[in-house]
């Protein structure tokens, strides 16, 4: 059988092949009820159709090689392709179909992977911020922390110890020494460098009791005077950074001063008690010897100028002796109180309280160690020198609103009369009538009572009820008696007594010797 051409062979077998056979899909697509076949056929063009050829033994004859089974034509062939093409696709789908799931996989593996670095990136981050933020907070809590290492009971109780050392060095060391008149024509040099040390520290007042005070049977006034001083060298050093004072610790006192102005308390103490911690690793250990022979230097001139019967340089070296190893063991109690105001205590500003010279005595504050002292008459005296120091409190930087954790302890106006009726009673040699309440004097003999006011410097407080105004001086044996008038008001000098032949003192400069010490006995 002929075919009327090539073209319609093809279009007719591929009609047959879809009318005899199932949809075949292809490369994604169907060929069911569609394509040139499906036109054909309802175009009536069955009749065109090829007919088979002959089969035997059920099997076609290839027309061109004669062999059977599927023919050779190229109809038949194109449609053998085809299928091929079409399983071969058929096996490629899934081959595909797991290639770009592979490849889609690989994909959203390296997609999951990146967003796996980036939110360990982020977490970094994050970490890095929390370590800066919680650095952050403990500094600012560091900062606002009041908690303080050592409790204020403590604190009261360190510098009552301090109190009781120096009482007990003091005491050793005025009974230490024997005391006698000196010829102080030969010791004038010695004695004015003594006085002008000493004046800023125990006052011009304390200064006289010294000197015309007989300390031979009873040294207390001297025990006092050692007192004032070893109290205010303790209180000088708790104020400092260091014991040993350079150009850093001036340069931390600076800064420290115009901070605590500038910023609140907890800022400027938390900077306190850092500065003090790390700073005083940089210090120089603190040279005990020398802060040994300073303080025993001033010891030494309070004995000298009390009268004490050796030179200068034996009683600086006695005072060592005696007394080195208890100095010591002082300023190391002055080092533990000087940690403790710096770095120990940020809740509050503690300081070493110290009375001064001629202050008002304030109840208070403070504390009188002379037993006639009551509250009515002791706010009309004035502090001779403060004995022991106290320990008060500022919430800010003004002194107004400290609050007095231990009183201080003074010596006080009151304790003249105590000293003074302690003293042994002494007269004229030559037993005559004149006044025994004398003042003996080496040079510059004074023509008035008002001469003699003034060459005391305005510190004579010495009074008697209806005293003599008589401005001549009268004596006996060479020794000047001077009745002194009596000054209603005694803005520079002792308190006084109004009774009949009561007498207080008479606070003398360097031209007066001594003061006798017994009632006025009238001629």
């Amino acid at each position: 059988m002929r075919y009327p051409s090539f073209a319609r062979a093809q279009a007719v077998d591929i009609t047959v092949l879809e009318l005899a056979t199932p949809a075949i899909p292809c490369d994604g697509g169907s060929m069911e009820g569609s394509g040139l076949g499906a036109e054909r056929v309802a175009n009536g063009a069955e009749d065109e159709l090829p007919q088979p050829d002959p089969v035997e033994d059920g099997q076609p004859r290839d027309q061109a090689t004669g062999r059977r089974g599927v023919g050779g034509g190229p109809v038949r062939r194109f449609l053998g392709e085809a299928m091929a093409r079409q399983g071969n696709n058929d096996r490629r789908l899934p081959r595909r179909g797991h290639q770009q799931a592979s490849v889609e996989g690989r994909s959203g593996e390296t997609e999951s992977k990146r967003e796996l670095e980036a939110l360990r990136k982020e977490l970094e981050e994050i970490k890095d911020l929390l370590r800066i933020r919680s650095d952050e907070l403990r500094g600012i809590q560091s900062f606002l922390d009041t908690t303080d290492k050592t409790s204020l009971a403590d604190v009261r109780r360190t510098v009552e110890r301090l109190n009781a050392e120096s009482f007990q060095l003091a005491a050793t060391l005025a009974n230490s020494c024997q005391y006698s008149p000196r010829d102080r024509a030969h010791s004038h040099k010695e004695e004015t460098r003594a006085r002008l040390k000493l004046e800023s520290v125990l006052g011009k007042r304390m200064l006289g009791m010294l000197r015309v005070v007989k300390h031979c049977e009873d040294p207390h006034c001297v025990q006092l005077a050692l007192q004032a001083c070893l109290a205010s060298h303790a209180a000088r050093l708790s104020t400092q950074w260091h014991t040993n004072v350079t150009e850093d610790t001036r340069v931390l006192q600076t800064v420290y001063d115009k901070i605590r102005g500038s910023e609140c308390p907890p800022v400027s103490r938390r900077w306190r008690a850092l500065s003090y911690k790390f700073g005083a690793q940089n210090f120089e250990a603190p040279e005990r010897s020398s802060a040994t022979s300073n303080i025993a230097a001033e010891l030494a001139d309070v004995l000298f100028f009390s009268g004490a019967d050796m030179a200068l340089p034996d009683i600086h070296t006695l005072v060592l002796e005696r007394v080195s190893a208890k100095l010591e063991a002082l300023l190391e109690i002055v080092d533990s109180l000087q940690k403790i105001f710096y770095e120990d205590v940020v809740s509050c500003e503690l300081r070493l309280g110290l009375p001064r010279c001629g202050q008002r005595f304030d109840p208070e504050s403070m504390d009188d160690i002379s037993a006639e002292t009551n509250s009515a008459s002791g706010s009309r005296l004035e502090v001779l020198c403060a004995t022991e120091v106290g320990l008060a409190s500022q919430d800010k930087a003004s002194d107004d609103n400290s609050t007095v954790l231990l009183k201080a302890k003074v010596a006080s106006e009151a304790i003249v009369n105590e000293i003074l009726q302690a003293g042994t009673k002494q007269r004229c040699s030559c037993e005559s009538r004149f006044p025994a309440n004398f003042i003996t004097l080496t040079e510059n003999k004074p023509r008035s009572t008002r001469e003699l006011i003034s060459a005391a410097a305005m510190e004579i407080a010495t009074v008697r009820e209806n005293s003599t105004r008589g401005t001549r001086p009268r004596g006996c044996c060479g020794v000047i008696s001077y009745p002194i008038e009596r000054r209603r008001e005694c803005h520079h000098g002792w308190p006084y007594s109004t009774a009949p032949g009561s007498f207080a003192c008479v606070v003398p400069d360097a031209r007066v010797e001594s003061v006798v010490r017994t009632p006025f006995e009238p001629c």
